[in-house]
């Protein structure tokens, strides 16, 4: 990474950023702390928010997964390998049907 617009690069910013500049600059140590603690709570609970809509999804997604391998037990259950396996077994004899 290169240098970046800010304080000590007043060349690199644009306008816009040059104005902002200057109102932070003028602004309080207090006001400053202040402006960062209110977006940073904001990020907390962006994060928060994210997390716990994940958690969710990761619940639904057991839940799926749980309903599928139980319905793929009892698919097997039903004797599916014998059936294959009955087929196999006509298709080497040469037989359409059994």
């Amino acid at each position: 990474l290169g240098s970046q617009c800010g304080p000590s690069n007043l060349e690199l910013c644009g306008e816009a950023e040059k104005t902002l500049l200057e109102q932070f600059g003028a602004s309080s140590t207090e006001e400053l702390d202040r402006a960062i603690q209110a977006r940073e709570t904001v990020l907390a609970k962006l994060d928060a928010d994210f997390k716990l809509f994940v958690g969710g999804l990761q619940k639904e997604y057991l839940a799926a997964s749980d309903k599928k391998d139980r319905a793929v037990a009892a698919v097997k259950a039903g004797r599916l390998g014998l059936l294959k396996s009955v087929q196999a077994h006509a298709k080497r004899e040469g037989r359409a049907e059994l």
